[in-house]
């Protein structure tokens, strides 16, 4: 799934992070490190709900401020622009 979107957007995927309930946010953390040292310039989740780990800020804008890094909600449907 993650391949697929990254490559439908132009991207190579570099690394997936899984964060599991006993190790919480140790993923998270790691996501930010990685897109900090310039391991990715966009970071895909399946939905916004999957970075509720950190609480309920619009976690898509704190997640680019802390890294640099174009945070794609890969469901949502964004419309084409029309006709210039």
């Amino acid at each position: 799934m993650f391949r697929e979107y990254a490559q439908g957007q132009g991207f190579n995927l570099a690394e997936v992070f899984i964060e599991q309930d006993s190790t919480a946010p140790a993923a998270f953390g790691q996501l930010i490190e990685a897109a900090k040292h310039g391991l990715g310039r966009a970071i895909a989740v399946p939905t916004i709900d999957h970075l509720a780990v950190l609480g309920s800020a619009p976690l898509d804008e704190m997640l680019q401020r802390l890294t640099g890094a174009k945070v794609h909600e890969m469901d949502r449907v964004v419309p084409p622009l029309p006709p210039a």
